[in-house]
């Protein structure tokens, strides 16, 4: 993964309005080349947990969306485990989606939707049972889960 600090301040140039042009070009660029390197979906949920920018996270998901949406017969199994297993923890393990930030958890509800839409039930027989089982867990997993059947609704 790249340097930690140059990654959040291209975000950060995406996410501010009336950057210049070409500047802003710079910081699209440098992020469409990281959605499109190898590794990109490790990438970015190593991004997302290194972050506490709520912008960068945000372009995590949505990075995590684009690659589910566009590339996910590209992934192999492992990648698609390594991401069920990942989603999983963030999503019930206070992975770092706090209720303060409501855009964050709608954002990983969808990713979480996306992915089931693609593996419920051969890969994935359990992404609900694996969301349920954790309720006990607080307030927050409660409303993840129904943002999740939310989600899961709208796919």
């Amino acid at each position: 993964m790249s340097n930690l600090r140059e990654v959040e301040q291209a975000i950060a140039v995406i996410f501010t309005p009336g950057i210049d042009r070409a500047t802003r070009t710079a910081a699209q660029e440098r992020c469409d080349a990281l959605k499109n390197a190898p590794g990109a979906l490790e990438s970015a949920c190593q991004l997302f947990q290194a972050s506490e920018v709520p912008e960068v996270r945000f372009w995590c998901l949505q990075t995590l969306e684009e690659l589910l949406n566009y590339k996910f017969a590209a992934l192999n199994e492992s990648e698609r485990a390594g991401l069920r297993h990942w989603l999983v923890l963030v999503a019930c393990q206070g992975g770092g989606v706090r209720s303060a930030e409501p855009f964050l958890a709608n954002k990983l509800a969808q990713v979480y939707a996306l992915l089931m839409r693609q593996e419920y039930p051969e890969q994935w027989p359990d992404a609900m049972q694996a969301l349920l089982r954790n309720l006990e867990a607080g307030e927050d997993v409660v409303w993840m889960f129904i943002r999740v059947l939310r989600a899961v609704d709208v796919e």
